[in-house]
């Protein structure tokens, strides 16, 4: 019986777990798997974050890489930066000196009577015909006919250097076929042709003729009648007071000549265009430098080579074609260059700007009265 009842018992439990069994298992799975999400939540909670360190790390150095490379271009731009600095300097300078041109060329202009006053000028031009009358006609009117200053002393060496150096005497042929007067002419006709045209220009139309000139160019033209004019008187001393024979006189070389006149000393055209030379080539050196942008030595080596040049062949031409000894054309070249670079200095400043800078000034002592000169250099 008990076998039989146990029996029973077990097939009824059987029966009943298969009815009821997949709600249980559904209900362990779900009790399970809530239990497993839980656990799966708390194990979420427990897990610590994630490991940014690397990450960050990562980020660390790259930023320590872009801000290097940032130093590197910094300190490239440092190192370029004097260059940079020494070009706009440079460009600045050059601007400036362009606005100072611009500004000399733009002025106003300055009046002739606050250089040249009208008194000078109408001594000027009795100095000129002064010096025109005692050139040609001083022997005559004073009476020194005779030669006062006679050649140089056999043997010396100026009197060699005329004896040797000479060119055909049969013929009488110019040095370098004449261009050596060629030279003494153009030295003082062009500079005299360009300021005379050139003022005479301003007069008409109130403007340079060339945009690259100052206002204030008739002031160069009344300097360069003034060196003239007190040349000539200085050529027209010393001619009268010496009455020095020609080396073609004292030589008796016919083929280069025959006057009587006794004027070698000193050289005519040699004094003439070393005072043109001196005169001009502080014309044009301004010019040049201050208003065309010339640098100094390009702008002092063209004009003063160029005119003190052709004042040399002057003088070496009238040795060569016995027209003057070595010391008529030496005591020429120093009169000449000293009156034209004296009338330069004391009416032009540095930048070649219309400046009188020595003047006269009456005074009165209980002595007397008299003219005191005053200068500014």
């Amino acid at each position: 019986m008990f076998s039989k009842f146990f029996l029973v018992r077990f097939l009824c439990a059987l029966i009943a777990f298969s009815f009821v069994s997949p709600s249980v298992v559904e209900a362990q799975d779900s009790t399970k798997s809530s239990k497993k999400k839980k656990s799966s939540k708390k194990t979420k909670k427990e897990e610590p974050p994630p490991e940014e360190p690397e990450v960050e790390d990562e980020a660390a150095a790259k930023a320590e890489e872009l801000e290097a490379a940032v130093a590197e271009e910094a300190e490239e731009v440092v190192e370029e930066e004097p260059a940079a600095e020494s070009v706009f300097a440079t460009s600045s300078i050059a601007d400036i000196e362009a606005e100072k041109r611009a500004e000399k060329i733009a002025a106003e202009r300055i009046p002739r009577e606050a250089n040249f006053s009208g008194a000078g000028l109408v001594l000027d031009t009795t100095v000129l015909a002064l010096g025109g009358v005692l050139t040609f006609m001083g022997q005559d009117l004073v009476g020194t006919t005779d030669p006062s200053f006679g050649a140089p002393q056999r043997g010396s060496w100026d009197y060699d250097i005329s004896l040797k150096f000479h060119g055909d005497l049969a013929e009488g042929s110019g040095f370098l076929f004449g261009v050596g007067d060629i030279a003494g002419y153009a030295v003082v006709g062009v500079p005299a042709l360009a300021l005379g045209s050139t003022y005479l220009w301003l007069m008409l139309n109130e403007e340079p003729i060339l945009a690259t000139q100052s206002r204030n160019v008739d002031h160069a033209f009344w300097g360069f009648f003034r060196t003239m004019a007190w040349t000539s008187l200085s050529v027209g001393i010393t001619k009268t007071l010496f009455a020095r024979q020609r080396p073609y006189q004292a030589f008796v070389r016919t083929a280069y000549g025959d006057s009587d006149v006794n004027d070698s000393f000193v050289s005519t055209l040699t004094t003439f265009a070393f005072a043109s030379a001196s005169y001009s080539s502080w014309g044009l050196r301004d010019w040049m430098v201050n208003d065309l942008g010339y640098s100094n030595f390009a702008g002092t080596l063209i004009p003063f080579g160029t005119f003190y040049g052709l004042a040399t062949l002057t003088a070496v031409a009238q040795i060569y074609q016995q027209e003057a000894y070595f010391s008529d054309v030496l005591v020429g070249g120093l009169i000449g260059s000293l009156v034209g670079n004296l009338v330069y200095a004391t009416h032009f400043d540095h930048l070649g700007t219309p400046e009188t800078r020595i003047s006269t000034l009456p005074y009165f002592s209980e002595d007397g009265a008299g003219l005191a000169l005053s200068g500014r250099f």
